[in-house]
C-alpha cells in the first residue's frame, strides 16, 4: 500500500525579519556555489530544508530539483531532492548516488500539491542505515516516513564530492530547473529532530547554530547568513519579489 501524505497545515507567521524569496522563472535561472566547499561537501548524516513555492508543476517524467550537491563532469556522486510527475502523479524524490553501488531513488506520493502555495520542506539522510530507512521526507514541519524505494540496491553511501556544484533550483549542471519561489534555505551536518524542524521552520536562525553549515535567506540576495559565508552566485539574474515564505 503506497503511504498517504499526512495533513499539514500552511500558514505564515509574521516574524519580522522574513523580507523577501528568490524568483526562479524554471528556463534558466538557479544559484550555486563551486565545490569543494568542505562544509557542504557532506557525506555523511544531512539535513536540507527550504520553502518552496511552485509555479508551475513538472510535466510528465520531468523533476524539479530544490537544492543539489553535485560533482562533476559525471554525476556520480550526488544527492538532489525534488518534485517529479510520475505518469501525471505526483510525488517528492530523494537521489542519492555514489560511484560503487550507484543510485537510489526514494519517492513519497504527493497528490495534493499545488501552485501558488508555500510549503516547507525537509529532507534527511543517513548512509549507515538500510536502503528502505536512509532517507526521510518532511512536508509542512511532519514526517512523511522513509518512503518508496523506486531504485537501489543495497545501502548507498555517497563519498564527498570534489568538485561541481551546490546548487538551488536546478541540479549541479543548472538543469531540472524550479519554476517557481524558493525561500530560506538550510543545510546540516546532522539529522535534525522532527520536533527541530517542525519548531523551527517558521523562524529566522541567528546563524551560529550547531551543524549548521550553509543558511540563505534570500532577502534580497543570496548571501550565506551561516557560519561559513559560502554566497551563491545567480546564474541569468533571478529576483527577489517581497513574498516571503514566513
Amino acid at each position: 500500500m503506497n503511504p498517504v501524505v499526512k495533513p499539514v497545515a500552511f500558514f505564515k507567521l509574521d516574524s519580522g525579519g522574513n523580507t523577501s524569496c528568490l524568483a526562479l522563472n524554471g528556463s534558466d535561472q538557479y544559484l550555486s556555489l563551486a565545490l569543494p566547499a568542505a562544509n557542504l561537501a557532506i557525506s555523511g548524516n544531512q539535513t536540507r530544508e527550504c520553502w518552496v513555492k511552485f509555479a508551475a508543476l513538472p510535466a510528465v517524467s520531468v523533476v524539479m530539483i530544490q537544492t543539489a550537491i553535485w560533482n562533476s563532469p559525471v554525476a556520480q556522486r550526488a544527492s538532489f531532492i525534488g518534485l517529479y510527475n510520475n505518469a501525471g502523479s505526483y510525488e517528492y524524490r530523494g537521489y542519492v548516488q555514489d560511484p560503487s553501488v550507484g543510485l537510489q531513488i526514494i519517492r513519497w506520493p504527493w497528490a495534493g500539491v499545488a501552485t501558488d502555495v508555500f510549503y516547507h520542506i525537509g529532507w534527511t539522510y543517513k548512509p549507515d542505515e538500510a536502503d528502505v530507512t536512509e532517507q526521510e521526507w518532511f512536508l509542512g514541519g511532519v514526517s512523511q516516513g522513509n518512503g518508496i524505494i523506486q531504485q537501489g540496491n543495497g545501502s548507498t553511501e555517497m563519498q564527498a564530492p570534489s568538485a561541481g556544484n551546490f546548487t538551488v533550483g536546478s541540479d549541479g549542471n543548472g538543469n531540472s530547473r524550479t519554476n517557481g519561489r524558493i525561500d530560506d534555505v538550510r543545510v546540516w551536518d546532522d539529522i535534525r529532530t522532527p520536533t527541530e524542524i517542525a519548531d523551527n521552520m517558521s523562524v529566522e536562525l541567528v546563524g551560529d547554530e550547531p551543524n549548521l553549515q550553509g543558511y540563505w535567506k534570500m532577502n534580497g540576495g543570496a548571501l550565506d547568513s551561516g557560519p561559513n559565508g559560502y554566497d551563491l552566485t545567480e546564474n541569468n539574474s533571478p529576483t527577489y519579489p517581497e513574498d516571503p515564505a514566513f
